[in-house]
C-alpha cells in the first residue's frame, strides 16, 4: 500500500504510452492503476520509436497495424537497396573477368 502511494504521488510527472483496442493512448500511471487499460509493457517503447516514424498522410488513429505496415515498407525498400547493391557487385566481377 505504502509503494502504491509512492507511485501515485508521481504519477504527475509521469506519462506512458499504453495499447488498448487495437490503438495507442498516452496516459498517466494513475490511470493505470486503477486498472482501465492493458498495458504493454515491453512494447511501449517500441510504440513510441514506430510512431515517431508515422508521416501526417496515414489517416485515422494510430493502430498496430498501421505501425506494422510502415515497418514493413521501410524493410521492403532496404531489401531492395540491398539487393540492387549485389547486382551491381556481381556485375562488376563479371565485366573485370571478362576484360
Amino acid at each position: 500500500m505504502e509503494d502504491e502511494m509512492k507511485v501515485m504521488n508521481n504519477a504527475r510527472k509521469v506519462t506512458i504510452t499504453v495499447v488498448s483496442r487495437n490503438a495507442i493512448y498516452e496516459t498517466s500511471i494513475k490511470t493505470v492503476i486503477k486498472g482501465r487499460y492493458n498495458v504493454m509493457e515491453k512494447a511501449h517503447k517500441a510504440v513510441l520509436v514506430s510512431v515517431a516514424n508515422l508521416t501526417p498522410t496515414d489517416r485515422g488513429p494510430i493502430t498496430m497495424e498501421s505501425i506494422n505496415r510502415k515497418s514493413s515498407k521501410r524493410k521492403f525498400t532496404q531489401k531492395k537497396k540491398r539487393t540492387l547493391m549485389v547486382l551491381l557487385l556481381l556485375s562488376a566481377i563479371v565485366m573485370m573477368t571478362i576484360t
